[in-house]
């Protein structure tokens, strides 16, 4: 489970917008979901499946994050991609943000 993006549904984010330019261009905005079961359950099931129709990757608030790509290899590039983009985010908040 990446921590970063992780720590960010945490921290109340309802979405991860990359503010480093390879994280905007490889995955977008990735949307964070919240279920009231977030592991096996049906409703987390169905709703991460329906957000990776537009999204390349999704997290579930305290969770993890899940991709759905053409190949494995893809997948995972995708989280990498988020993770580094979380780490971002992250750091930048611990410096007051961006001016």
């Amino acid at each position: 489970h990446p921590p970063y993006a992780v720590t960010l549904s945490l921290l109340g984010h309802r979405r991860i917008a990359p503010l480093d330019v390879e994280g905007m261009y490889i995955i977008g905005e990735v949307p964070v979901l919240q279920f009231d079961d977030p592991v096996g359950s049906k409703e987390a099931a169905v709703g991460v499946a329906e957000a990776l129709k537009t999204a390349k990757c999704v997290v579930v608030k305290g969770h993890g994050a899940f991709s759905a790509a053409e190949s494995l290899v893809e997948a995972y590039h995708f989280i990498t991609v988020l993770e580094f983009s979380s780490k971002v985010i992250y750091l930048t908040s611990l410096q007051g943000g961006l001016e």
